[in-house]
């Protein structure tokens, strides 16, 4: 599963297993949520545990953090195990601001 936008976010999935990893990058905000939620979304109905690596991540909005309460949701309805790793300080900020520290496992 592969996500090739014109935005200014990218994602691309590979399969390891039952584990799904997700690296996420670029800006997430308003623009590019549309394009980079269907792939999130998929990933959590194609696999037991979701890894959404965010170290090529450089900025998330409210439009992001909202797609990523959304995931949690939707992880729990379907008993997928999703987990965050590797924020950069900005985007953890906004984690920790939004209370996503608190709901979604941040592995670093």
């Amino acid at each position: 599963m592969t996500a090739d936008w014109r935005s200014s976010a990218w994602a691309e999935a590979t399969q390891e297993q039952d584990t799904l990893i997700l690296p996420l990058g670029g800006v997430l905000d308003s623009a590019s949520r549309d394009a980079i939620e269907p792939t999130v979304m998929a990933a959590i109905t194609s696999a037991a545990t979701v890894i959404v690596d965010l170290g090529q991540l450089t900025f998330c909005d409210s439009h992001g953090t909202a797609m990523f309460i959304a995931a949690r949701e939707k992880a729990e309805a379907e008993g997928t195990t999703l987990s965050v790793l590797n924020l950069r300080p900005s985007v953890r900020r906004i984690f920790d601001i939004a209370g996503l520290d608190h709901v979604i496992d941040l592995a670093g």
